[in-house]
């Protein structure tokens, strides 16, 4: 399981998380404010048998959660469904649809509710990849296929999408609830910002008496976050968030979403002020710099043919590698890129 999965895995068990996640992202019909927030009832397994082939299907995180209906003055449970992804997967809706099934038919099974009143569920995909979202969001955006007679007789699921990175700020969470404040960690561009936002979370959590939930911040912020950002930070024995933000604060590493984000527009820069082929050279040996000292943080020493691949390609290519460096998880999806 990817780092960045499993941290947020940790950090989706706590209910007063999920509380605020639904809370902000629940599609209200009406004003979210006076309506009692969604609850947070109890984690359900995210792992199923499939009957049909005898084989475990494991989605990321499930909860039982229950909202306030205005029609009948209730709350009624529904199931929130979420999908953790560091890269666009184009059969998404086909993966969420499966889950969404096997899920119904185990609550089904087990008894805690029956057809026709199992709950409605309600899919995410939370999406932290640096690349914008560009996977279908709904089952029928797989088939593009004749006959379109038979579109009425497909799957209609569709599931909500939360790109992290590229969120529009007016849809970002208030910066009191929890999930607004991860997803602004997420999105720090330097680590001046990143400690902003970081010091406005332990704020919060000491408000909460959230003792437990902060072991888990932590270890997310030192096992699958930061990594990421600054590979070469020492973060051993660090064990609140304030103690993080003092490393972050003592060290001078480049922040690493910035460090590539620079280094593509140094060189694209460069090659338009020269106005040749030879400033054209420069900007690209600067981002082919770059990406070899990232990549190698990241995966440890290179192959030398991987080296000369990388030298050898065009300055598009490259700039499509430094887009996709932080989500690769291994030197073959590289190699991908690069055919």
């Amino acid at each position: 399981m990817p780092k960045q999965d499993a941290g947020y895995k940790l950090l989706f068990s706590h209910a007063i998380l999920v509380r605020d996640f639904v809370h902000a992202f629940f599609p209200y019909s009406n004003d979210p404010i006076e309506e009692p927030p969604p609850k947070a009832v109890q984690k359900i397994s995210g792992s199923w048998i499939d009957e049909n082939k005898l084989l475990r299907r494991d989605n990321d995180i499930a909860w039982l959660c229950h909202a306030y209906c205005e029609n009948n003055q209730q709350y009624r449970h529904f199931v929130l469904l979420i999908e953790f992804q560091t890269h666009p997967d184009p059969i998404m809706p086909v993966r969420l649809n499966s889950y969404v099934s096997l899920l119904s038919e185990e609550i089904h099974r087990s008894g805690r509710m029956k057809a026709p009143d199992l709950p409605r569920i309600f899919p995410i995909v939370l999406y932290n990849g640096l690349r914008p979202w560009n996977a279908p969001l709904g089952f029928l955006e797989t088939q593009k296929n004749e006959p379109v007679e038979l579109s009425r007789w497909q799957p209609q699921s569709q599931y909500f999408l939360i790109d992290q990175l590229h969120l529009p700020n007016y849809q970002l969470p208030s910066p009191d609830n929890l999930a607004g404040l991860l997803i602004r960690i997420e999105r720090s561009a330097n680590p001046q910002e990143a400690t902003h936002w970081l010091s406005r979370l332990a704020q919060r959590l000491k408000e909460l008496g959230e003792e437990n939930f902060q072991k888990s911040v932590v270890a997310w912020l030192t096992h699958s976050f930061l990594p990421t950002r600054m590979p070469n930070i020492e973060l051993q024995d660090l064990h609140t968030i304030e103690q993080i933000i003092m490393s972050i604060d003592n060290n001078t590493l480049d922040w690493s979403v910035q460090y590539i984000e620079q280094g593509r527009k140094e060189g694209r820069k460069e090659g338009r002020e020269e106005g040749h082929v030879a400033g054209l050279e420069v900007g690209k040996e600067k981002l082919v710099k770059l990406i070899f000292q990232l990549l190698t943080r990241k995966f440890g020493p290179l192959p030398s043919g991987l080296k000369t691949k990388l030298k050898d390609s065009d300055i598009a290519t490259l700039d499509n590698i430094s887009e996709a460096l932080l989500d690769l998880n291994s030197l073959t999806e590289l190699e991908d890129l690069l055919r």
